[in-house]
């Protein structure tokens, strides 16, 4: 397995975290389309008073810039949906490559940085080294070595 794929549950789960942002902004354009029920108005001539004024028209949600917010909204739910999926399925792929890993402390390596997403400096700390090239060094010949091995066969 590259460092490409080892990469690509990370990458999702960016993807999915980008595309909920998204959302939540759709979301909250959508909520500012409302159509107020009343209005404060004043008279045209003097004394020039104030009163309400109800407003008639069409809902929200028959409006066409509504209608696209909503569409756009929808698309991006399956997206997410689909990501998620994708998620799930790497992270089974990416689990059973790292369940058949040798070296404990190399599992440890790959399932902290690339299935768990820390940096290296945290991978680092969490397996008990202060130097961040410590666990990439490791994780690096790691690969080199099973792509070695792949070529010999």
């Amino acid at each position: 397995m590259t460092k490409d794929e080892l990469s690509q549950l990370r990458k999702l789960k960016n993807e999915i975290r980008l595309l909920k942002e998204q959302k939540a902004e759709i979301r909250q354009r959508m909520s500012g389309m409302r159509t107020p029920s009343s209005v404060q108005a004043s008279s045209k001539c003097e004394p020039y008073q104030k009163h309400n004024i109800t407003i008639q028209g069409v809902a929200k949600s028959e409006t066409g810039v509504f209608s696209a917010e909503n569409k756009k909204l929808q698309k991006i739910k399956l997206d997410i949906a689909e990501r998620e999926r994708r998620c799930i399925a790497e992270y089974d792929r990416l689990n059973t490559f790292i369940g058949n890993v040798q070296s404990s402390e190399i599992r440890q390596i790959l399932t902290l940085y690339y299935i768990n997403g820390m940096s290296w400096r945290q991978v680092a700390f969490k397996i008990g080294h202060h130097d961040e090239q410590y666990p990439r060094r490791k994780c690096e010949k790691f690969l080199e070595m099973t792509k070695m091995t792949k070529s010999k066969c």
